[in-house]
């Protein structure tokens, strides 16, 4: 059951990713580091609601218990980005997809998945009911940026070619360019 729906997650990423790749030229890589980057950026959000506002015990609270998860919660998130890289590397310079720099289970992913349409859903509650919620909310940032991650890194990029924006983009520039002036040069015999 699992397998299905992570097959199904990673067909509908495979989908996108080879779509943006055609237009835009960007991979299954740059998506993956972006949801990367959307994981660091629920980790300093959740770093600023858990001190904003705060009484003491809970602020030391949080350094105690709180601040190691999230160093290690980075650390994961920082070495994903750079493993994504290395891989968009060697696809570029090899012409093939390794996925030697990867690993992620398809039950994390899936798993992932689900936290993520909870926080959705959740989404609401978190805002305008309480606002004892909104690191909560930062999690489900977290979530969604590391289930990003984890199902386009899985993603088999397209081979690399020119998108459509960039062809577009040497045609105006062919079309911009002023036509030289031919003047004749005298032949002398």
């Amino acid at each position: 059951m699992l397998e299905k729906i992570d097959n199904y997650l990673i067909g509908i990423a495979t989908k996108i990713s080879h779509w943006t790749q055609k237009h835009f030229g960007i991979t299954n890589f740059c998506i993956a580091r972006i949801g990367g980057y959307v994981e660091l950026l629920g980790i300093m959000i959740c770093i600023i609601l858990c001190l904003w506002n705060r009484k003491a015990y809970e602020i030391a609270l949080f350094l105690l218990i709180g601040v190691p998860f999230l160093a290690v919660v980075t650390h994961v998130a920082i070495t994903d980005i750079k493993a994504t890289h290395k891989s968009e590397q060697q696809m570029m310079e090899n012409n093939i997809s390794i996925r030697k720099y990867w690993y992620s289970d398809a039950i994390l992913r899936v798993i992932g998945f689900m936290l993520t349409l909870t926080g959705m859903l959740l989404l609401p509650i978190t805002i305008f009911v309480t606002r004892g919620f909104l690191p909560l909310f930062s999690v489900f940032i977290i979530l969604a940026g590391s289930t990003i991650l984890d199902i386009f890194a899985e993603v088999t990029p397209l081979p690399p070619h020119k998108s459509k924006m960039r062809e577009w983009a040497e045609k105006l520039k062919a079309a911009l360019q002023p036509t030289p002036i031919l003047t004749p040069v005298p032949v002398q015999n």
